[in-house]
This record gives structure tokens, sequence and C-alpha cells, in this order.
């Protein structure tokens, strides 16, 4: 199955004059970078805590896009937000 890149545009209504929106994209694909790191690793049957240390990094929660902008006297706004077929997105909206 090919990934197709597309957006969600998203309308918010915001009692702010500013705000900060952050989109994490949430691996939910059998083979993430969890599952590939621990096969790098020859799949131990028992990790050691520095091979639980890199496997908790490579999932480590980043935001993928953090954007600031200015909301207009309506309260209203739009944040687009790319997505790929089957995607699992985390949005966060903080006033500003």
């Amino acid at each position: 199955m090919r990934h197709v890149p597309a957006a969600c545009l998203l309308a918010l209504a915001l009692a702010s004059s500013a705000a900060q929106a952050t989109d994490r994209h949430i691996a939910i694909d059998f083979n993430g970078p969890s599952q590939t790191g621990y096969l790098k690793m020859g799949a131990p049957e028992n990790l050691t805590a520095t091979q639980v240390k890199q496997l908790k990094i490579l999932t480590a929660d980043k935001p993928e896009t953090t954007v600031r902008f200015k909301i207009g006297k309506s309260g209203k706004a739009h944040y687009q937000v790319k997505m790929r077929a089957n995607d699992v997105v985390l949005v966060t909206v903080d006033p500003r």
C-alpha cells in the first residue's frame, strides 16, 4: 500500500489573540522505529539497561511541527496538518 500525502484542515475557535499548535504523528506501524531498533540489536531475549534507553530514545514523543500564529478578531483560525494514509496525529493547541 502506498502512503499518499494529504492534509487535514482544522478550524479553530479560540478566545486568544495568538496560539501555538504542535502536531505529533503517532507510529502505529508494526515495523516502527522501536521494532526496527530491536531487530538491529539482534532481537535479544533480555534487554540491557543501555538497550532499553536506546529504544526509549527511538520512541520519544517529539513534535513534528510547531507553529505559532495570530488569531483574528473573529477568534477563528485554521491549522493544516500533513497526513499520510492511516496516520494517527495528536494536535495540541495552546493559547499564547
